[in-house]
């Protein structure tokens, strides 16, 4: 059976696979689709396999909130073109559907059935890999629990869709006491709010006591090279107060807690610390951050 240009077309439309490679599937399966189909695949993991080792500096964050969970999810590939790709933004996406439906902790993802691709996640991703001609990977991901008591917020930064962005964040906050359904509405907005507060300023740490001491050390080590002359001729008491104090505000701009809030509505500066501080009297329970993770495509990964 001869090649034409309609088979050609008929198998690029069911596998997605580039034009050159249907034309010699079929070519080696004398015209029929279904072995064409096979050995287009077979062929596809092969050489998937052998691109799995190639640096991934591109992607894609996904975000999704359901009434229990908030999940983040990061998927790399090596261009930001691939990235683009409808084919690309599918498996991230129905990789984070899925994952939310299956309540799986991120460790056990490899073994997640897609259900757009009817595949395990490491099955598609190898179709995916052979299909865009990059290596496909999923970096990372969290799940955050909510319940009576707290609140889960999402923020997703230069976003492709409802669910795909270039970076987000996820935060969690934390009541003592369950909240009343009218305070957990804006409780969720001000997690919200939080999540872009940490997209813009970009915290390195939540509390202040979780800054190592080797990180003091660089920072006061910056604060003294940018201290004049005549600073440093004061008396060592008067200069030694002088450095604390610049490097205390030089620390409070890396921990949310002590950030100041960048999203208010309301009038005056307030820290992060305040706001939360505020809304706790308001409900009349301690609302804390418990925990929050910020992931942004940028740097570039190279698997062992």
């Amino acid at each position: 059976m001869s090649v034409t240009a309609n088979l050609i077309k008929q198998l690029r439309n069911l596998t997605g696979s580039p034009i050159i490679n249907c034309k010699q599937a079929l070519e080696e399966s004398a015209g029929d689709l279904t072995k064409a189909q096979e050995w287009l695949r077979v062929k596809g993991i092969s050489q998937a396999h052998k691109k799995l080792g190639k640096s991934v500096s591109a992607g894609l964050v996904g975000g999704l909130i359901t009434p229990n969970a908030g999940y983040l999810l990061e998927v790399l590939c090596e261009t930001d073109f691939v990235a683009r790709t409808d084919m690309f933004q599918k498996f991230t996406t129905d990789t984070l559907m899925s994952w939310s439906k299956s309540q799986l902790p991120f460790s056990q993802i490899s073994s997640l059935h897609l259900e757009g691709f009817n595949q395990t996640l490491e099955e598609a991703k190898l179709e995916s890999i052979s299909k865009l001609g990059e290596n496909v990977l999923v970096r990372r991901g969290e799940m955050m629990e909510q319940c009576g008591k707290s609140a889960v917020g999402l923020y997703l930064h230069n976003s492709v869709n409802s669910l795909l962005s270039q970076s987000g964040c996820m935060l969690k906050l934390q009541a003592e006491k369950p909240l009343a359904e009218e305070d957990k509405e804006w409780i969720s907005k001000l997690a919200n709010s939080l999540c872009m507060q940490v997209v813009a300023a970009k915290p390195l740490f939540l509390f202040k006591n979780q800054i190592p001491i080797e990180f003091r050390e660089k920072e006061r080590m910056a604060v003294e090279e940018q201290i004049d002359e005549k600073t440093k001729a004061k008396p060592k008491n008067i200069y030694d107060e002088i450095v604390k104090g610049k490097l205390e505000k030089s620390l409070d701009q890396v921990t949310l807690f002590e950030q100041t809030f960048m999203i208010s509505e309301e009038p005056g500066e307030k820290s992060v610390k305040q706001v939360l501080h505020e809304a706790s009297k308001k409900i009349d329970s301690p609302l804390a951050i418990t925990g929050y993770k910020f992931y942004q495509c940028e740097s570039e990964i190279q698997q062992s």
